[in-house]
């Protein structure tokens, strides 16, 4: 066995978003399924204001839905993840991403987001629920 002082391990098999590791002022996550990342379950979208949002799907699907249209949302896109390729959220882009059931994303960003620098944005309107269904079902 390697000592912990050499080499960490970390994994999460629980549902959702879960930091692994902290380092300096950058993070390393996985966010796996949970009932709320159903297409029909989104209801909020997030920015990183001050820094960009790095993901790689590992397994499953994931719908990444970048959004056009700064404090309001004007254009919502959609782009099936393929595993093992980056994907860099550009900073100020306001997203979400339904997984499926046995998805697990990576995620790299920065280490302390809070409300101030990753504000959620939640009710976006049944229009806008409809939408990400009809999206999902799409690709």
């Amino acid at each position: 066995m390697v000592p912990e002082h050499l080499l960490e391990t970390h994994t999460s098999d629980g549902p959702d978003y879960k930091p692994l590791t902290d380092q300096k002022s950058w993070r390393v996550a996985l966010m796996n399924y949970s009932h709320d990342m159903l297409p029909e379950k989104i209801n909020r979208m997030q920015p990183h204001l001050e820094v960009d949002d790095f993901q790689v799907l590992l397994k499953g699907h994931c719908l990444l839905l970048p959004v056009e249209g700064g404090d309001r949302v004007t254009n919502l896109l959609a782009m099936e993840m393929e595993p093992n390729k980056l994907y860099n959220v550009q900073m100020n882009c306001w997203h979400s991403q339904p997984l499926s059931e046995e998805a697990r994303v990576l995620i790299v960003e920065n280490c302390e987001p809070d409300d101030a620098n990753s504000p959620y944005a939640a009710g976006h309107g049944h229009e806008q629920q409809e939408e990400i269904v009809r999206l999902r079902r799409d690709l």
